[in-house]
């Protein structure tokens, strides 16, 4: 039908060119006739309401629908649910579980719980997987299979970031229907996690879930929102060689950033100026390209690698030694347990047969008192043995604890990758180029115990080493950086330079603003209007270094115009291989 707004428009063109309108139904309209202008403008008004009418009493209806639990197109359908749209079945237009997706979803509600809420940990192992959700089979229907909505890759389907969360906070799973934010059924389907587990889904719920099932903002919740959640491309987590051990002096961990297309080491702020990068930033690649040289420079010497060889017998043999020895106090706990229950059962035999024998001697007697002064005879020998598989019971309890433990056997893993990895260590400076990312990241982690990453001047950083090789001394790193600390001009320092730049001593304008190089002092003066008189002078510093700087060569007594990084090595301690 024409909108009503047009209406007017054609009216006033057919009665100009003298038109007729004649409609599908048979309707002839006369635009020069003026109750026909009247009956089209009715019929067309009444076509614009209809529209709007039947969809909102269409929309009524699918609600109505939705509240007895039917599928009606409301969102998109859970993973690990399926829509039966089988007629003859009794769950027609149902939510039902599928099987081949079913057990996934569980085992996210499981591993979130496992991890105590480390949804970042989770976003890892989910990212490795090649898929979350294999292919849906050949028999599903095809209107539950939306390869445009889900994200598609080789054998499956994987999940964002936000599909986890979206997952692990959908009351779906536990068999509740919400609508408009309403919850009309706790019972509508089947659920994919049973009543024995439901604690996984409020767990991850409290934890993941802005707001609570009432629509009350989640005073639990522990984990925020976070913008993006990159998928297999991490350029920014494949950088950063020592990702994992590095820290500050005072051991808060730096992590890896990208910014403006550089991969740099970022460490947390004390007190966040929005506008200052400082020392919070440093590029991975200086600081990894000094690190390989020391790594490498140290494979190349060491010629072989016995004291490995020694750790790693150490702590196998010392592992397996003690765990022979649990084994086999625990085997004997376990056969001296099943002598105490032999005895205990011919105790009872006994005085079965005592009490079988009196009935016979005496068939009036009575068999609970026959019984009660057999078992008080043997009273005495019944306290032994329970206080004998007492002992046992704390004595296998104290083994169980000397078991090894988790990180225990982790370092028996790492004795085992360091035998494996001997040879290749040697020939590593060959071959490091050829090795992907994340093999070097486990090199690195094989022979670091900890670095330390801080900022001594405007453009020198402190890189500290720690090894775990016996032999590898810790050594500390003084590397100068091309762009060093950087923040902006404050109005303080602006006043400071319209007030002393145009006649102040040099030494003195450079010492008060101890990070800014002259080069700085000058390009901000002359962007200030502020002109220096000219005078002889000298300083020692070039235009680029920093009064900081000067400091800093003046306590390692170096060149000043000296840009090589500076290794210290310290001599008295080696770092102990403990891992």
């Amino acid at each position: 039908m024409i909108p009503v707004l047009n209406t007017i428009l054609l009216q006033k063109i057919c009665k100009e060119h003298d038109c007729v309108l004649v409609t599908a139904d048979g309707m002839v309209f006369n635009f020069n006739n003026r109750m026909h202008l009247k009956m089209f403008r009715f019929l067309a008004e009444y076509a614009a309401e209809f529209i709007p009418q039947q969809l909102g009493l269409l929309h009524a209806a699918r609600i109505r629908k939705a509240k007895r639990g039917l599928y009606v197109g409301f969102g998109n359908v859970a993973r690990g649910y399926i829509v039966d749209y089988d007629k003859d079945s009794p769950t027609y237009k149902r939510l039902i579980p599928y099987l081949p997706h079913k057990q996934p979803v569980l085992n996210l509600f499981e591993r979130f719980y496992v991890l105590e809420a480390n949804l970042a940990q989770l976003c890892r192992e989910v990212e490795e997987m090649p898929y979350v959700f294999p292919e849906y089979e050949l028999w599903v229907d095809k209107r539950n299979i939306r390869d445009k909505k889900f994200k598609k890759v080789p054998g499956g389907y994987h999940l964002t970031r936000r599909g986890l969360i979206s997952i692990l906070t959908n009351p779906v799973y536990i068999g509740w229907l919400i609508l408009n934010g309403d919850i009309i059924n706790m019972n509508n389907h089947e659920a994919i996690i049973p009543l024995e587990k439901r604690y996984l889904f409020w767990y991850a719920f409290d934890n993941l879930s802005e707001f609570t099932t009432k629509g009350e903002k989640n005073d639990k919740r522990t984990i925020s929102s976070r913008r993006t959640f990159y998928q297999k491309k991490r350029t920014h987590y494949e950088s950063g060689l020592l990702k994992g051990k590095i820290e500050t002096p005072r051991g808060t961990p730096i992590y890896v950033h990208l910014s403006e297309g550089i991969h740099s080491y970022c460490t947390p702020k004390q007190g966040i100026v929005m506008d200052s990068r400082q020392e919070s930033e440093i590029e991975t690649d200086l600081i990894d390209a000094e690190f390989t040289k020391r790594l490498f420079l140290h494979l190349r010497q060491t010629h072989n690698f016995d004291m490995f060889r020694q750790w790693v017998n150490v702590v196998i043999q010392k592992q397996t030694t003690q765990l022979d020895i649990i084994t086999k106090q625990l085997e004997e706990i376990g056969i001296q347990q099943e002598t105490i229950l032999d005895e205990r059962l011919a105790i009872r035999a006994h005085i079965n047969q005592q009490i079988k024998d009196a009935l016979a001697a005496n068939a009036t007697a009575d068999s609970e008192k026959l019984r009660e002064r057999f078992e008080q005879e043997a009273v005495q020998d019944i306290e032994r043995l329970r206080k004998r598989a007492a002992r046992l019971d704390e004595r296998e309890r104290e083994l169980q604890a000397r078991l090894p433990s988790e990180e225990d056997d982790q370092q028996v893993k790492t004795a085992q990758i360091f035998a494996d990895f001997q040879t290749e260590l040697a020939q590593l400076a060959e071959v490091w180029d050829e090795k992907p990312e994340k093999e070097k990241r486990e090199f690195v982690s094989l022979l670091v115990e900890k670095t330390i990453l801080s900022v001594v001047s405007t453009h020198w950083v402190e890189f500290k080493i720690h090894w775990k090789h016996l032999a590898w001394p810790s050594e500390t790193l003084y590397i100068r950086r091309k762009f060093g600390k950087f923040h902006k001009w404050t109005e303080e320092e602006n006043e400071f330079l319209r007030e002393f730049y145009p006649n102040g001593d040099k030494e003195m304008l450079l010492s008060s603003m101890p990070d800014r190089t002259w080069s700085g002092i000058r390009g901000q003066s002359s962007a200030l209007g502020v002109k220096r008189v000219y005078r002889r002078e000298y300083v020692g510093l070039d235009e680029n270094t920093s009064w900081s700087d000067y400091e800093f060569y003046q306590a390692l007594q170096i060149d000043p115009t000296s840009r090589e990084t500076i290794c210290i090595v310290d001599e008295g301690t080696n770092s102990e291989l403990s891992l």
